[in-house]
């Protein structure tokens, strides 16, 4: 969280597709840090006959922005986007606007999501920080 995306509850929406161990360890980190009260969560097909671009769709409509597959959403946040349609994508649904789509950086946010209900369990401690930034870069 920063002054751009502060800790909200309810003010973020997560894509996410089972067959991705990037999402994965994002959808780890929202049930270690009981989060999923308070980011809601999409979880998409990988289907890319049906997909415009990327291979992600939705079992009908996005919640969010309506759209029938990410790229989609991509479009909706970014209208001028022409990059790859990864999952998984963090956005925020007050400003319309991206987040992430990195999982290391998507962890790092959730981690340091606190709104202060139940234990906190740091996923990134001080002492680790470097050593856990140079696990990502490989």
């Amino acid at each position: 969280a920063n002054a751009e995306f502060p800790v909200q509850s309810g003010r973020y929406h997560l894509y996410v597709g089972n067959p991705c161990p990037w999402c994965h360890r994002v959808e780890l980190v929202l049930a270690l840090r009981n989060l999923h009260p308070h980011i809601s969560v999409s979880h998409m097909l990988d289907d890319p006959e049906k997909a415009s671009r990327g291979g992600w769709i939705f079992e009908g409509r996005d919640p969010v922005f309506g759209t029938r597959d990410l790229r989609g959403v991509y479009v909706s946040v970014e209208p001028n986007y022409t990059g790859r349609c990864t999952a998984p994508f963090l956005v925020d649904k007050k400003l319309r606007k991206a987040v992430s789509n990195e999982s290391s950086e998507i962890v790092r946010m959730l981690n340091d999501f606190d709104i202060g209900e139940g234990p906190k369990v740091d996923l990134c401690p001080e002492n680790l920080r470097g050593e856990i930034d140079e696990l990502n870069g490989l």
